[in-house]
C-alpha cells in the first residue's frame, strides 16, 4: 500500500509541476495560439511557475510537504477556473503535425538510450551514477536531498555549513516533485 500512495504521489507532483499552472497561464493570456506552439508552453511554463512559487512561499513560511500541497491546491482552483471558462478541448495530437511528434519520439528514445547506462541503470539494487564521462549527478543529487531534509535554502554539499552560493533552480524543482512523498515515507 506504501509503495502504491508513493506513485500516486509522484504522478500528481509530476502533474502539478510540468502541465496545470503551464496550463493555466497560457490558456488565460495566449489561449488563440495553435496547440502546436501551446503544447511546449505549458511545459516549460509549468516548471518556471510552479518551481518559482514554491520558492517564493518557502522563503516566507518554509519548506514542507504541507507548502507544496497548498501551491498545488492554488494551482488546482486555477484550473477548475480555466475549465470552467473555456470549452475544454484539448487534443493530444495534431494530424498536421505527426511529422513533428515522430521527430519528438525518435529525440527522446536517443537520449534514453544514450543516458542508460549512465542515468538509468539499475544494478545490484542500487542505481549507478557513473558513465563513460564525468558527471556531477552526486552532488547535485546531494543538494536535493539536503532540499528534502528540510535545510532550505540548502547547505552546500562540499563546504558543511555554508550557504550554497550555485544555482539550483533544477535541484529544487527535482526536490519539490519528491518532497511530498517525505510526508507519507514511514
Amino acid at each position: 500500500m506504501h509503495i502504491f500512495t508513493d506513485y500516486i504521489l509522484l504522478g500528481i507532483s509530476f502533474i502539478f509541476n510540468y502541465f496545470i499552472s503551464g496550463y493555466v497561464l497560457t490558456e488565460l493570456f495566449i489561449g488563440k495560439v495553435k496547440l502546436i506552439f501551446k503544447l511546449p508552453l505549458y511545459f516549460v511554463l509549468s516548471i518556471l511557475t510552479t518551481t518559482n512559487l514554491v520558492y517564493l512561499t518557502a522563503l516566507v513560511f518554509g519548506l514542507s510537504s504541507n507548502l507544496i500541497f497548498i501551491n498545488y491546491l492554488f494551482w488546482l482552483c486555477c484550473f477548475v477556473y480555466v475549465l470552467y471558462l473555456k470549452t475544454f478541448r484539448f487534443y493530444i495530437f495534431d494530424k498536421n503535425h505527426w511529422q513533428a511528434y515522430l521527430l519528438a519520439l525518435v529525440v527522446f528514445i536517443i537520449f534514453v538510450i544514450s543516458l542508460y547506462k549512465s542515468i538509468f541503470y539499475f544494478y545490484e539494487g542500487y542505481y549507478v551514477m557513473s558513465a563513460d564521462n564525468w558527471q556531477d549527478t552526486a552532488l547535485h543529487f546531494s543538494i536535493m536531498e539536503n532540499i528534502k531534509e528540510g535545510n532550505f535554502p540548502p547547505i552546500a554539499p562540499y563546504y558543511s555549513g555554508h550557504n550554497l552560493d550555485y544555482h539550483y533552480f533544477t535541484d529544487f524543482h527535482s526536490a519539490i516533485i519528491t518532497q511530498p512523498l517525505n510526508k507519507f515515507t514511514p
